[in-house]
């Protein structure tokens, strides 16, 4: 089973390489369920494709990663088409870019309006989309299940690690 889900996942990575994507993902174990239930949604991670590379917010710091190997173990992984000008990719890229390496923080997701010179998931997603065009609040980029209700992109597949 574990093959023909490898080889799907293979087929599809083609198909997305090209575009812009949010994946939202849910880890499973007990780290996703303490996720799900700080949050009380089911998404516990967000990130951004742009031309096939993914970029994210990730402990230890904002990183960006090849679509073929993106995704950690025991995680379902939602991609979602985000319709998006060939200008908002380029802008999104050139913020995204400009904050790889920035620390991985919480201070301001459990204490909004607190000064903190590092960001989470979901945030950092919001902000790179708002570089691109899009006017996101703070409200509306806390979480990642914000962020799908916001942008209501389109779904694609969902895939497993």
């Amino acid at each position: 089973m574990l093959k023909y889900i490898l080889l799907l996942t293979i087929w599809l990575l083609p198909s997305i390489a090209s575009g812009q994507y949010i994946i939202l993902s849910t880890k499973q174990g007990p780290i996703g369920r303490i996720a799900q239930r700080i949050t009380g949604d089911y998404y516990t991670h967000s990130a951004l494709v742009l031309d096939g590379v993914v970029y994210e917010q990730d402990w230890p710091r904002a990183r960006k990663t090849s679509l073929s190997t993106y995704g950690k173990r025991r995680t379902v992984n939602d991609v979602y088409y985000l319709p998006m000008t060939r200008q908002q990719i380029d802008l999104a890229k050139r913020a995204a870019e400009s904050r790889l390496g920035e620390p991985y923080r919480l201070r301001a997701y459990f204490r909004p309006g607190a000064r903190s010179n590092g960001t989470w998931c979901s945030n950092f997603t919001g902000q790179v989309l708002n570089s691109a065009g899009y006017n996101l609040t703070p409200a509306q980029m806390h979480e990642p299940e914000n962020l799908r209700r916001q942008l209501n992109p389109q779904f694609q597949y969902r895939y497993y690690r």
